[in-house]
């Protein structure tokens, strides 16, 4: 058999498996709807193999090409219309109720659907002229074969040349940016045109491929991939060293666990963090197993925003397959998944563990561990044929679920609830909250509910029993004052010119994905999808407003009701399969993921001129907490370097940060005196003075000191005959009393 003839046969089975799937999805219609019987062509039988006439064959090509547009163009409406139409006598809303039985099989489909437009587009009719005809008809073939394979490999390789073009430029521009010379817009401010232009190739070939729908490869995932490289692997970089103080207060509760061998519930500083120990016992056994120490985790822990963003990424987007089956929905939230997500807690903090813990546990609930049909849709069909009578009910597509692992599936769950309650003491209120919405619309059993309440209480009264009852009187004074959730807002009158921009890209930047979140829900509901569970997800966090949690529950709440707003934002967008046409949504897409990239740079990193520690901050705080005795009292700037990684218990911090108005004045006016009298008091063994660049960038941008008192006390101590400089580099200076204590002195109440 030559190549030609194998050519034919080969389009010749890629006919008739065509025309078998076709069969498949019309009998799939009219098994789910009775009454609905459609008499295309491909109800007839199945033609039988060999040559066939080439008049027969173009009919039943065209046939097929008409039947699969008036699949992918009929909406759950038009179904209900139709079954109406066709059976005279009844009422239009039983039409209705039997085109709900269809809706929950309408991605699944239209996929099919798409997938054999592609085929049959790739069957040309030439097969039959070919084998009635003679050397032109086979020559045609030849090129129209040669064309269609040169046209797959051109949009691959300029797919691969983008994306290989965007990481070449990064990685070039990368030596040609000075930290140093950072202001307070952040990372923004140093980064040449060779970053942003290779954000905008990234951007370009991610939004040409899902628009074109060219989402079947393996390379829309890589530009997702390159995405997270390019804006969170560029800080540790830059940087050289773990980033953010938070950061290395978390690896000061490896450092006590690692020599203490357990934790203090009874702390009287980062007590939380001892009562929710989860993150930090395990990171200290891992620690202990390779013989390191919290300063040789750093260089490892830098990287953990890379690491735990692809993870969520991978989750994230395993999770979304419950909710469609439209990879342009898919990959397109994943992008805004990732950029979108500035809150900043994709650091080595649990936080950001417990926040991929809680996608998992939602991924398992509406997977492995979903119950077969809504009981909502059972309990209550009228009001749900009333507000949606062609939709999906709750806006999840059906899918068979094997039973034979729900034991596995149902314990993983569980050890997911329990770690998280043992790591995070908000976390476990969220996946509360979203239980009971998945229980409400009958997706889960109740029995999950019961088991992340049981454990919750069981560790407050336990586990956690010091800090709750130490905490709790505040809590419950701050409970329901919005002031309080959202007490960690800047201050625009008082931050500087550059740091207010930084502040109002965040804003706008979270208001703009709400309000494109819920333009595209509407374009959902409008073609027929009720997204009632994501609609519910959404919501569900909301009610940790009414907590303080530091003033950071807004924050939070954002972060929680993230993941279902990437999906609402991407609707937008792409609200069914057969919406989005590619020459306009190309430009439009395009420019959204180039702004969502570059707002993610202002919001995330825009305070990277105090988040970042030079190498010799970072070695002087080693040398103070090796060197000072136990005992000894500690004033700081602010808390806005390297703090608190080793020994921390041992000493107690005074903040200038975070003095009242007057004090900060006083010091400002009068260094010597005030700072003398402070570490001259009999109670501290030793007491020592540390500022640094990071702590000064952090009072100025911040607005929390006037500027040019930070270098004012700096010099007085420098040239101070009382004080002695004990380490000092370019960007640190350790000072300590160079005369003996002497005196009971007026001392503030040093911060534990």
């Amino acid at each position: 058999m030559g190549p030609l003839a194998r050519r034919i046969e080969k389009a010749q089975k890629q006919l008739d498996n065509a025309a078998q799937r076709l069969r498949e999805i019309d009998n799939g219609l009219a098994l789910t709807v009775p009454g609905v019987q459609d008499e295309g062509p491909d109800k007839a039988p199945p033609p039988p193999r060999g040559r066939r006439r080439r008049g027969a064959t173009v009919e039943g090509l065209e046939a097929s090409h008409r039947q699969a547009r008036a699949v992918i163009t009929e909406t759950p409406a038009a179904v209900a219309e139709k079954t109406s139409a066709d059976r005279p006598g009844e009422r239009k809303a039983e039409g209705a109720v039997a085109a709900a039985a269809v809706a929950d099989r309408t991605d699944e489909i239209r996929a099919s659907v798409y997938e054999l437009v592609t085929e049959l587009a790739r069957t040309p009719p030439a097969v039959e002229l070919a084998v009635a005809g003679g050397a032109t008809e086979r020559r045609a073939l030849e090129a129209v074969s040669r064309t269609a394979d040169g046209v797959e490999k051109a949009y691959v390789a300029v797919a691969l040349a983008l994306l290989a073009a965007a990481i070449l430029l990064w990685k070039l521009s990368l030596p040609t940016i000075d930290p140093n010379r950072m202001t307070d817009l952040g990372l923004v401010s140093i980064l040449p045109p060779a970053f942003y232009l290779s954000l905008v190739l990234l951007c370009t070939g991610f939004a040409w491929q899902v628009a074109y729908r060219r989402v079947d490869s393996v390379l829309p995932y890589l530009y997702l991939v390159a995405l997270i490289f390019i804006l969170h692997a560029t800080p540790p970089i830059l940087y050289q060293t773990l980033r953010y103080s938070w950061a290395w207060k978390h690896l000061g509760i490896v450092d006590y666990i690692q020599r203490h061998g357990t934790v203090d519930p009874a702390a009287s500083f980062l007590s939380a963090y001892h009562n929710w120990p989860g993150l930090f016992v395990v990171t200290a056994w891992l620690a202990d197993l390779f013989d390191a120490r919290p300063i040789d985790l750093a260089s490892v822990l830098q990287f953990t925003p890379v690491a735990l963003n692809i993870a969520l990424l991978a989750v994230f987007l395993w999770l979304l397959e419950s909710f469609t089956e439209d990879k342009r929905l898919l990959l397109t939230a994943g992008w805004f998944f990732v950029a979108a997500n500035w809150i900043g807690q994709d650091y080595f903090s649990p936080q950001g563990i417990t926040f991929l813990l809680y996608l998992v546990l939602l991924g398992l609930f509406l997977g492995p561990l979903r119950q077969n049909g809504s009981k909502v849709a059972r309990r209550h069909p009228r009001q749900l044929r009333t507000l949606a009578p062609a939709a999906f009910s709750v806006g999840l597509k059906s899918k068979e679920v094997r039973q034979l692992p729900c034991a596995l599936f149902a314990a993983l769950a569980m050890v997911t609830i329990l770690a998280i309650v043992v790591t995070h003491q908000l976390t476990p209120l969220v996946v509360i909250l979203s239980a009971i919405m998945l229980v409400m619309l009958g997706w889960i059993a109740p029995s999950y509910l019961v088991f992340a309440l049981v454990a919750e209480t069981l560790w407050l009264l336990w586990g956690a029993a010091p800090f709750v009852y130490s905490q709790l009187q505040s809590q419950i004074a701050s409970f329901w004052e919005l002031s309080e959730a959202t007490s960690k807002f800047a201050n625009l009158a008082l931050v500087s010119p550059d740091r207010a921009w930084v502040v109002w890209v965040g804003r706008v930047f979270s208001t703009m994905i709400v309000l494109v979140a819920l333009y595209g829900g509407l374009r959902r509901l409008k073609r027929g999808y009720w997204d009632l569970t994501a609609a519910a997800l959404v919501l569900s966090p909301a009610p940790l407003l009414a907590a303080a949690y530091g003033g950071e529950s807004v924050f939070r709440v954002y972060l929680f009701s993230l993941p279902f707003l990437a999906f609402f934002t991407a609707a937008a967008f792409f609200p069914a399969p057969q919406c989005g046409r590619s020459a306009f949504v190309f430009p439009i897409l395009g420019a959204a993921c180039i702004l969502s990239a570059v707002g993610l740079l202002f919001a995330n990193d825009g305070k990277d001129r105090e988040y970042r520690f030079t190498p010799d901050e970072v070695a002087a705080s080693e040398w103070l907490y090796s060197t000072a005795p136990p005992g000894s009292l500690l004033i700081e700037g602010a808390r806005s370097y390297p703090s608190q990684f080793m020994n921390y218990e041992n000493f107690s911090y005074l903040p200038i940060s975070e003095e009242s108005e007057g004090t900060k004045e006083r010091i400002a006016s009068d260094p010597e005196g005030v700072l003398g009298r402070w570490m001259r008091d009999p109670r501290w063994k030793d007491a020592y003075v540390i500022l640094t660049r990071s702590q000064k960038a952090y009072l100025e941008a911040g607005g929390y000191m006037r500027r040019g008192d930070f270098e004012r006390i700096e010099n007085a101590l420098l040239v101070s005959p009382r004080f002695i400089v004990v380490h000092a580099t370019p960007n640190v200076k350790v000072f300590t009393l160079l005369k003996p204590k002497q005196g009971l002195a007026e001392t503030p109440s040093a911060r534990d």
